[in-house]
This record gives structure tokens, sequence and C-alpha cells, in this order.
């Protein structure tokens, strides 16, 4: 009798693992062994993407940053740090994977300051279309990124921003791991917002030319500096879309490995002093990965004088997709 209820634990074991094996993620979504990216336009190499002029620019002005990883949510919070007050304009971008064109749905997402209190009103914003691209190794086909202006009657101060986009703008709310359930499209890769504010210095915002090129062994593209540099400030802050360390909470040589060279010296990952990669996903560790927005200070890579920015990014098979770059010279 021991010996029958011992085969019985045992094949009942059997079968639990084999489900547990038909349920274990896919750990190529996101890189260039996904199912299916052999068609698609991220599997070659892209060529340069040329000169490109910023879409804003802010005089007398300084810029603060935050992002938030949004795959599976509809909901979302950004926290900003040092702005200075008053703020002059604000942006927020964002990206979703689709098949075809973005729904209407994915376009909109609602606004609200949330601290310091008291509480902003909320505010719908909806999104101008500044790029799309391939998808980045995902289902679906197409990734888009989308630019709207916040009011800086919300945008206002440093703080925590609640976003949240409409049911349907996400194929899955529930949080799912993303290599564990990699859900249908639309995909919603992540979210940030730039606040530009009163200071002593040149903003300049790039995104269209830039924004959803998506690509994988290497990206190549310049800046055109709206004043020439003048050697006291020279700040650099990359957004992009999805950047991830390897899957789920695993690590990958192969999908973690990007350099960020400006103007040929190495200012992330191997050889720099950053020494991570601009692509980690690491403003949604540990999951849902697949947003990074990075700040660096490019004194070190940039003489005095300088009119433009040479932006070099190599990497071996993550999939990954530029959102957009901000530059403070002063």
């Amino acid at each position: 009798m021991a010996l029958r209820t011992f085969g019985a634990v045992a094949a009942a074991a059997t079968l639990l693992s084999s489900a547990v094996m038909a349920a274990e993620p896919n750990i190529d979504w996101g890189t260039t062994a996904a199912p299916g990216v052999a068609r698609t336009s991220a599997n070659r190499q892209r060529a340069p993407l040329g000169t490109i002029s910023p879409a804003n620019v802010f005089n007398d002005a300084t810029y603060s940053t935050g992002g938030v990883g949004m795959r599976n949510r509809l909901v979302g919070g950004i926290e900003v740090s040092a702005v200075v007050k008053p703020a002059k304009a604000a942006f927020l971008y964002w990206a979703v994977i689709t098949t075809g064109a973005a729904p209407v749905v994915t376009k909109s997402v609602s606004v609200q300051r949330r601290f310091p209190k008291p509480v902003s009103p909320v505010v719908k914003v909806t999104g101008t279309v500044v790029g799309t691209g391939a998808s980045p190794c995902w289902p679906g086909d197409t990734i888009t990124v989308l630019k709207a202006s916040v009011p800086t009657s919300v945008a206002s101060a440093s703080g925590l921003y609640e976003i949240t986009f409409a049911a349907g703008a996400s194929g899955s709310s529930g949080g799912e791991d993303p290599w564990f359930a990699a859900t249908k499209p639309p995909l919603l890769e992540g979210a940030s917002l730039a606040i530009i504010s009163k200071g002593f210095g040149t903003v300049a915002l790039y995104d269209q030319g830039l924004a959803g090129a998506t690509f994988f062994s290497s990206l190549n593209y310049t800046l055109t500096l709206p004043v020439a540099y003048p050697g006291s400030i020279l700040n650099f802050d990359n957004i992009g879309a999805d950047g991830q360390h390897g899957e789920r909470r695993g690590a990958g040589n192969d999908a973690a490995n990007e350099v960020t060279t400006v103007n040929g010296t190495a200012i992330a990952g191997t050889g720099s002093q950053y020494r991570d990669s601009d692509w980690n996903g690491n403003i949604a560790v540990p999951l849902p990965e697949l947003w990074d927005d990075t700040a660096h200070d490019l004194r070190p890579a940039v003489s005095v004088g300088a009119t433009a920015l040479t932006v070099n990014v190599t990497s071996q098979s993550d999939c990954i997709t530029p959102v957009a770059n901000l530059v403070k010279i002063k």
C-alpha cells in the first residue's frame, strides 16, 4: 500500500513538474532570440540616424525628470526631484507596443500631482506621436512613442505624480511578470515626466528623429546643441524603452552589456565611470523593468566650444527603443 501511495505521489509530482515547465516564461522576449524577431527590422543593423535638432529649447532654465515602468499596469507613480520653481513647461513621454497603429485609447493619460499636498486637479493629456518603429522583440509589430504637454498648474514642483491610462490601453492591468505572461498587445512600456523650470542655462529636448528607432547591435546619431558648450555645465538624460537585465529576476551578459559613448568617450556601460548600462530597465526593477530614465554629467567627455554631441550605443542582443534625450548647457 505504501509503495502504491509513493508511486501515486511520484506520478502526481511528475505531472506537476510538467505543468510548471509548461508555464515557465519564454526567457527570450525583448531580445533578438524572441519568436518571430527575424522578421522585424530590429534584427538588422540600423543605419545612422544623422543629425537631430532640438524639438524644444528653453533659455534661463534647468530640468528634472522621473520615470516609471508600465508593463501590465494602467496606473503608475512618477517621482520628480530638484524642480526649481516656477515651472516653465512640462512634458510626459510614453511608449506602447501594438499590432498595427496605436489605438486611440493608448494616446491619452490622466495626470495628477499627489504630493506635496494639496493635490493638484486631475488633467487628461493627449499625446502627439513623435516616433514609431519595430516592436522591440515582443508580441506586436510596432512601437509608438508619444509626447504630451502637461500644464504647469499640475506639474509645478518636485513631488509624486500619478498617471492613469484608460481600460484597454494595456493588454493586462494585473501586474503580471512580463516574461511569465507575455500578454497580447497593447503593451505599455513606461512613462517619464520632464519638468523644465527656472534656472541658469539652456535646456534642449530631442525626440523627433530619435524616438521609435528600435535597434540592436548599434545606434548612432548626432544632437545639434542650441548653443556652443561654454564649459560650465553639460547635463544629459536618456529616456528609453525596453531595457532589461535579462529575463524576470535573472541577468544575462547578452542583454545587459550596452555601452554608450558621447564624442568618443564612454559615459555608460563597460569602460565608463558610470559602469552600468543606460538600458537595463533600472527605473522599474525588480519588475517589470523595460523602461529607463538615466542622467549623466558630460563635462569629462565633451570639449569646451563643442556644438554637437555624437552619441553611439552598442549592444549584442537586447532590442531597445530610444524615446528622448534632454540636455542642459551652461
